[in-house]
């Protein structure tokens, strides 16, 4: 038994790895649809308080190789200690893989108890996770599956109707499945699936992959409706200690308003800026917001800029800010969610 339960072990922190493998740096898009096979193998049998641990192992893995370099931001611009920034690190991955515990436990559960199918039962409470991990202590939505298939045009398309859930979905939904099948042809079919049940649910979820698929092609295809527009992007590529430092201010803007200046003989419709560009409080720092306005006036051409903006009562928000041809504030959105 302990031999079984250390394999299990190794199989959960097995599909960990394959499930960063599928984000940056990696970018290995295509394991995201098996690599939750393995904890799902892992979890036959378990009690709740070992299928618990399981999914901790197995999200400790996955959050460490896709978060890692949370620390690195700490240590270089929030200047704490290596060994605090990398101890703050694994704390949060720690935090983020009791929703891969609490997953765990669930399938665990209803799997044991109400023998339904994986590709049913696992999308529906993995995608649970992640709408009140999103949401939950203000919230921490990186590392969402679906974000993994962005190189996966077509199966993306359909953001624009479910979100990045329906993604999510659609890849553990067919994680399910290949479990269903492994599960149907072995020797422990723990679920007790009929054969016609799972027959049905495959060619269901065929279907709906396929549609998925069909309709991504269609937009991807799509004749682009309405006038072009021209659009020029500038990044000053400004590090980020060198971005708030007092000292660098007037380099920041005048690299900003150099580069603009440059891409502005391509005629552009617009320009933009990257988030929070400007080194200053756009509103409150009245010399620096005139001189941005000001300096827009010298081309025929919109620019969204990304801008630390001063709102009433003297609160802060992380905004965009689109600025006229003629240097006046067209619109205005502020940031409201990570």
């Amino acid at each position: 038994m302990a031999t079984t339960i250390k394999s299990d072990f190794v199989l959960s922190i097995i599909s960990g790895i394959l499930l960063s493998l599928g984000f940056p740096i990696f970018d290995f898009y295509p394991v995201a649809w098996f690599a939750v096979v393995p904890l799902l193998l892992a979890l036959r049998g378990k009690n709740t308080k070992q299928a618990f641990l399981i999914g901790i192992l197995s999200g400790l893995a996955f959050y460490l190789g896709t978060i890692y370099w949370v620390y690195h931001s700490m240590y270089h611009y929030g200047y704490l200690p290596l060994y605090v920034s990398i101890l703050i690190m694994f704390l949060l991955c720690l935090y983020l893989s009791l929703y891969t515990g609490l997953f765990s436990l669930l399938f665990n559960y209803i799997s044991v108890n109400f023998r339904l199918p994986a590709m049913i039962t696992a999308p529906v409470i993995w995608v649970t996770m992640e709408y009140i991990r999103t949401y939950a202590l203000t919230g921490y939505p990186w590392a969402l599956l679906g974000y993994s298939q962005y190189k996966f045009l077509p199966v993306i398309q359909i953001a624009d109707i479910t979100g990045i859930y329906g993604i999510s979905f659609l890849l553990i939904a067919f994680n399910g499945a290949l479990f269903d099948v492994i599960s149907a042809y072995s020797r422990r079919n723990d679920l007790n699936v009929s054969g016609k049940s799972l027959s049905c649910g495959i060619v269901v979820l065929i279907i709906v992959i396929g549609s998925s698929l069909f309709y991504g092609m269609g937009k991807l295809n799509d004749e682009p409706q309405g006038d072009t527009v021209k659009v020029s992007v500038v990044q000053g590529n400004i590090p980020q200690d060198k971005k708030w430092n007092y000292a660098f201010q007037r380099d920041v803007i005048d690299t900003y308003k150099r580069l603009t200046s440059e891409i502005s003989s391509n005629n552009p419709d617009l320009i933009v800026w990257p988030e929070t560009a400007v080194p200053f409080v756009y509103g409150r720092s009245k010399i620096y917001t005139k001189e941005i306005n000001e300096f827009q006036r010298d081309y025929d051409n919109y620019l969204l800029l990304g801008a630390i903006a001063s709102k009433e009562n003297s609160r802060l928000a992380n905004s965009s800010v689109l600025l006229s041809p003629e240097g006046s504030i067209t619109a205005m959105y502020d940031k409201m969610h990570l």
